[in-house]
């Protein structure tokens, strides 16, 4: 972010310095003011940033219902998953979920879905919800978690959304 930063501030002291005329005084606060414009857009991003990265830990959850790692887990129990699970969802009986998942990872049949929302779909066509209750409230909150994408066609680079603020500022 630091470079991002100053690639902004490089590009606001080459658009002034690209007139070659004396800068006058309301020119010279203009520029001043959008400087500082640009900065506070920076920390409102970096903000955002670390706002929305600080909060990921929920996402280990996810490891509890990697089918492929069902075959490690019926030896092997993943207790530092489900330790922070709990942690991250204080609501979930931890001792009623691992049994449920035990005998989750146990179960052949269930362990050929990959995906939370088959699983989730299986157990509900099973008739398994009372059976899995806390598996299923779990697999409920996994599945409504929003992920979010790093795809370079969903996104501008926030350097250009910079350059064309600022260049909107010049006119």
């Amino acid at each position: 972010m630091d470079s991002i930063i100053d690639n902004i501030q490089g590009e606001i002291n080459k658009s002034q310095g690209e007139t070659g005329e004396p800068i006058r005084k309301k020119a010279r606060i203009e520029e001043n003011s959008r400087k500082r414009e640009a900065l506070e857009i920076c920390d409102a991003v970096l903000l955002q940033i670390k706002t929305r990265f600080n909060f990921s830990r929920h996402l280990v959850a996810s490891n509890l219902f990697m089918s492929e790692k069902f075959s490690v887990y019926r030896h092997q129990f993943p207790e530092s998953f489900l330790n922070e699970t709990c942690i991250q969802f204080s609501f979930l009986d931890q001792n009623m979920l691992k049994n449920e998942l035990q005998v989750l990872y146990q179960r052949d049949e269930l362990s050929t879905t990959s995906g939370a929302v088959p699983l989730s779909i299986l157990l509900n066509e099973e008739g398994l919800i009372c059976t899995f209750q806390e598996t299923l409230k779990l697999l409920g909150i996994l599945i409504t978690i929003p992920m979010s994408t790093s795809e370079a066609e969903c996104c501008f680079s926030m350097l250009k959304r910079f350059k064309t603020f600022n260049e909107g500022r010049k006119t």
